[in-house]
């Protein structure tokens, strides 16, 4: 009996200096937070509220433009180009974008004065028509890693280009002149030529096939031998 009028004291003392530091002292709610949680976790059956760590929230301002450069470019042409496909390989590592010629020639068009060129209300380059140049331009030499990327070129014709010669001769001028005009563009605005590479090949007419990976120094038998020790 003595025992429990013992406990009964003691527990009543101990109530007493808690209500007492409790009513002196304050503390700070999203410090108790965590160990609120693990009490009721420990002495409940239900769950308690889960806190995120700040890592895993999202914060969508800070995605924005974030990816790799091919992720980059395909924004790019969603942003800027009204038709067109892509596909990456299995790795991840290089893409491969098929856009009809004229499109492709709109896009990297650079306009003149509009008293000369106006341009037609409602198309989907009047607004920040000549920005993809500059942009895809930027975005192949050199990502957030500093690793540059070429683009090869293949305009695609009906027919193989060695068969095209002896049919339409004439027509595969045009093409080759075509095609060198584009890669034109991209040299006069600031690709450097070893990022570029520019043919025909036998395709859907009218599309102009891309195809963006990560750009290597070609090493040869001469870099090696001028490494080498003497």
């Amino acid at each position: 009996m003595a025992n429990q009028y013992l406990s009964l004291a003691l527990f009543l003392m101990l109530l007493s200096f808690f209500i007492i530091m409790n009513g002196v002292s304050g503390f700070e709610e999203t410090k108790a937070h965590p160990v609120m949680n693990s009490i009721a976790l420990a002495f409940s059956n239900k769950p308690g509220n889960e806190d995120r760590a700040p890592d895993d929230q999202i914060n969508k301002d800070f995605v924005i433009g974030e990816g790799d450069a091919l992720s980059q470019i395909e924004g790019l042409f969603n942003a800027e180009v009204i038709a067109f496909e892509s596909v990456r390989n299995r790795f991840g590592t290089t893409m491969h974008v098929q856009v009809p010629v004229l499109e492709f020639e709109r896009a990297i068009d650079v306009p003149r004065s509009s008293s000369t060129q106006p341009l037609e209300q409602g198309n989907a380059y009047t607004k920040g028509r000549g920005a993809f140049l500059p942009t895809l331009v930027s975005l192949l030499k050199a990502d957030k890693r500093g690793m540059p990327y070429r683009m090869d070129m293949i305009l695609a014709l009906d027919n193989n280009p060695a068969d095209e010669t002896a049919i339409t001769p004439k027509l595969l001028e045009e093409k080759v002149e075509k095609i060198g005009a584009l890669a034109g563009k991209l040299e006069r605005a600031g690709l450097p030529q070893k990022f570029i590479t520019a043919g025909l090949g036998q395709g859907k007419s009218g599309f102009i096939d891309l195809y963006f990976s990560p750009w290597e120094p070609i090493v040869t038998e001469n870099d090696i031998k001028g490494e080498a020790p003497q």
